[in-house]
């Protein structure tokens, strides 16, 4: 956990140890109707300004991850694409060179249609590129980096697999702690109630 994280989980255990002890039914003190009133009036802004905003902000970083994975898995598959068409030959270098499968004894390279989102894959246009050999790549950070199509291939494979395996599990975890404070205090806002009802049926 960073400093924040810390700070943020001492806040939470001292409001349910102090809600706990509040609606402790072996406590000896009898809390007043005002005074009940006044603390659900805390704990639910507790909850609704600081639990709840960053449940839903949890969950976002969670989704942003799972929509670079799908993004990057889209990419894969293009790129699998690609290499059914060409074929990488050797040519002493990591990338090697590339050249269409129909003319592999010719130096030539016929160019690539494709169809390219412009808007979230709500937008298409038709593009053509004539040399396919070379692409650019979103590195993270708004980086793109020019690759070879067997350097992308690596990349994205690499990438995939850390998000999947690194960032998304933590991601995950990080919503899941936070759904699991709210729903502790929702249980404790629920019991400061019924104490609340049970002091004016009284």
């Amino acid at each position: 956990l960073n400093e924040g994280e810390k700070d943020q989980e001492l806040v939470y255990v001292g409001l349910c140890f102090h809600v706990m002890k509040s609606i402790d039914e072996d406590d000896a003190v009898e809390h007043s109707t005002d005074e009940l009133s006044q603390k659900i009036q805390e704990y639910g802004l507790f909850v609704k300004n600081t639990l709840q905003p960053e449940l839903k902000a949890a969950v976002r970083a969670r989704e942003k991850i799972e929509d670079e994975i799908a993004e990057y898995d889209t990419l894969r598959q293009n790129l699998d694409l690609i290499s059914s068409r060409y074929e990488l030959v050797d040519s002493g270098s990591e990338g090697g060179s590339l050249v269409t499968l129909e003319t592999q004894t010719s130096e030539s390279k016929e160019p690539l249609e494709a169809m390219v989102d412009l808007g979230h894959g709500l937008l298409y246009c038709k593009a053509v590129v004539d040399d396919p050999s070379m692409i650019f790549v979103d590195v993270g950070m708004g980086l793109h980096v020019e690759l070879s199509l067997h350097e992308a291939k690596k990349f994205v494979k690499e990438r995939i697999s850390q998000l999947c395996n690194s960032v998304l599990p933590k991601r995950a975890d990080d919503a899941k702690t936070v759904a699991m404070h709210l729903e502790s205090s929702l249980f404790l806002l629920e019991s400061l109630g019924k104490e609340a009802r049970k002091q004016e049926e009284a």
